[in-house]
């Protein structure tokens, strides 16, 4: 997990988000034998849903409210061309930060037999795992809207792959960094709370305008080979550009009792492998990654790197296990079992201008579906740091009603040690529990 606490990141480069939409309305426009094409499908859904926190030792808001609404819109145009936007809002009447509206997904695609090209907005999911995928590199995180379940809200792109039976090949253009959605000053997510459970003796402030090294541009390319033997998938995944999880760097101003804290977005050149073997009855994961966000500006690197942040030149690495248990003790149900270690020796001492927390952790997972006409489900996961006392537990319980309506209730709790360089130590208060309808229609 690795985020910086602010309000929100607007795009640094707004006039490539009107090139593509020129780009995105051209190709709709432009193609003949568009007037006979078959009419547009159409799907959504909406969510009503509140987390209360029950902790009074945290500032911030108790409650956090949902409403939100999404839509599905595809439309075939011809054999060889697609349309897909997912129009969306997302409101919390008690906090004006947590609005949302801008679509996930706005593209048009092009085909010829195994070939796609995909201009416009797209959410881009790499790697197999559940507790972290160190490939997974391309998209950005709305870390405002749930901070342990951070969102994909979809980046400006271009890409373009191919699919083999025992081969494929993805390649992305990203133009422009359009930044990682943050907590609100309202939350208590929020380095302002943050700030002021720990006890800091001057005022919290954000700047939440995106810093890059001098001389850095936005633009990034990744690319991922995929090889199928058998029942083994392996990908080579490559990235160079700018890494999409920000770290805070910021000066104090002890004259004025002021820390102002900056989202810093360093330069990224990845090179990793991903493995997904099916033995038998099991599932084996697992990813390695070397990472180099190294600069050239000392000045800029100082305040970065060392000590106080992220290491230049790291490496990550996941490991997995999953058992689908069918016919459970006999029952209709399916027991599903996960087991991951992860290792991460990216952040320097000061974990919290990093926000990495579970830097060296186990996790181990479970879902049990009973089989039933109302599709019950039961999950409970448990994440524990291997180096620290930081521990993230959670269970869900949910339900259908009908063919279209599902309510879920859930709980989150939070187990922190007294190390202050650890994001644990200040969030390990916010236990919160949740409820949630969706329906779709």
């Amino acid at each position: 997990m690795v985020t910086a606490l602010s309000r929100s990141v607007q795009p640094i480069g707004p006039w490539w988000s009107r090139v593509w939409a020129i780009l995105f309305v051209a190709g709709t426009w432009f193609v003949p034998g568009v007037g006979s094409a078959a009419a547009p499908e159409a799907r959504g859904d909406f969510t009503l849903g509140v987390r209360h926190y029950p902790s009074p030792s945290v500032p911030g808001r108790d409650l956090e409210w949902t409403l939100a609404a999404r839509a599905e819109i595809r439309w075939d145009a011809r054999p060889s061309l697609r349309l897909f936007i997912t129009p969306r809002v997302h409101a919390d009447p008690l906090d004006p930060g947590r609005w949302r509206w801008v679509p996930d997904e706005a593209w048009v695609e092009a085909r010829r037999g195994p070939a796609r090209l995909r201009l416009g907005r797209t959410v881009t999911r790499w790697g197999s795992t559940d507790a972290a995928n160190p490939t997974d590199v391309v998209a950005v995180r709305d870390w405002g809207i749930d901070f342990l379940d951070p969102e994909r809200p979809g980046d400006w792109s271009a890409v373009f792959s191919v699919t083999r039976a025992r081969w494929g090949l993805e390649a992305l253009v990203l133009p422009v960094l359009e930044g990682a959605r943050q907590p609100s000053a309202r939350s208590r997510w929020s380095l302002q709370s943050a700030g002021a459970r720990s006890g800091f003796p001057v005022d919290v402030l954000l700047d939440d305008t995106p810093r890059l090294p001098p001389g850095t541009g936005e633009a990034s390319v990744a690319g991922r080979v995929r090889l199928t033997r058998g029942a083994t998938d392996v990908y080579l995944v490559g990235y160079s550009g700018i890494d999409h999880r920000p770290l805070l760097t910021g000066t104090v101003d002890f004259e004025h009792g002021v820390v102002t804290a900056r989202t810093t977005y360093l330069p990224l050149h990845l090179g990793g492998i991903e493995v997904q073997s099916a033995l038998g009855d099991f599932l084996v994961k697992g990813a390695v990654t070397y990472e180099d966000r190294s600069v050239d500006d000392a000045a800029f690197a100082a305040g970065v790197f060392g000590d106080f942040g992220l290491r230049p030149r790291s490496w990550q690495g996941i490991a997995g296990l999953e058992y689908l248990w069918l016919d459970f003790l006999g029952s209709p149900g399916v027991l599903d079992l996960t087991a991951e270690c992860v290792w991460d020796n990216s952040p320097g001492g000061d974990s919290i201008r990093a926000f990495r927390p579970l830097q060296n952790d186990v996790a181990v997972g479970a879902t049990y579906r009973f089989g039933d006409l109302a599709d019950t489900r039961v999950e409970a996961g448990w994440l524990e740091d291997l180096e620290r006392p930081e521990s993230v537990f959670l269970a869900r319980v949910s339900r259908r009603i009908g063919d279209r309506v599902r309510w879920e209730l859930g709980a989150d709790v939070l187990r922190g040690g007294n190390d202050p360089s650890s994001p644990f130590y200040l969030y390990s208060p916010n236990d919160r529990v949740t409820a949630r309808v969706t329906g779709g229609f």
